[in-house]
């Protein structure tokens, strides 16, 4: 299957796929304001693990507007500490604005 992208990159050009892939990629993280990258949330005791968050992904547009839903006991709450720094993630990246968290977020 042929994508725009093939098109572009292909024949003779100054840009290679790769470089053309990296632009669009630059061009499309700038209005990212939150990244939510593989996220995975795991909690351990003596004789038991509990996976509460496996590969979460999603980027939020500056400005844009969103809920997180789902039913009690299923990672909400978990995930938004994760986002805001308060809990370490298992696995996995959250940057906001660019930076990745990896303490408590305060601006």
């Amino acid at each position: 299957m042929s994508t725009h992208l093939d098109y572009y990159a292909s024949g003779p050009s100054l840009y290679s796929k790769e470089m053309i892939e990296e632009a669009l990629h630059s061009v499309f993280e700038k209005n990212t304001f939150l990244s939510i990258s593989n996220v995975s949330k795991t909690f351990f005791n003596q004789s038991q693990s509990l996976v509460a968050l496996s590969n979460i992904s999603m980027n939020i547009e500056k400005g844009q507007f969103i809920a997180v839903l789902g039913p009690s006991g299923c990672g909400k709450s978990t995930l938004m500490m994760v986002i805001a720094g308060l809990m370490k993630a298992t696995e996995g990246e959250v940057r906001i604005d660019g930076t990745t968290v990896d303490k408590p977020y305060t601006n």
